[in-house]
């Protein structure tokens, strides 16, 4: 799902890297996942949003506020 963004991020000045996490600002998901990948991802990155975070941006033609687009997965905090 995230790779298909990449045209957005592109569109408003940005890349996406999906293979290194250690250069990473932005870890960009639609639900908290275990892997290796999403917790490395979740040590080194300032901001955990949202996925509608790239799309929300992307229709502003800028980079908005993290804040209103904090990832949020009620099943994974319940486990």
């Amino acid at each position: 799902k995230i790779t298909k963004l990449g045209g957005e991020l592109r569109a408003i000045g940005d890349r996406i890297s999906v293979s290194d996490v250690a250069g990473c600002t932005h870890l960009v998901t639609d639900k908290v996942r275990r892997t290796a990948k999403f917790l490395s991802g979740f040590s080194v990155c300032s901001h955990v949003v949202h996925m509608s975070y790239i799309l929300a941006s992307f229709k502003s033609k800028k980079w908005l506020d993290e804040s209103d687009f904090l990832l949020e997965d009620k099943a994974a905090e319940e486990k």
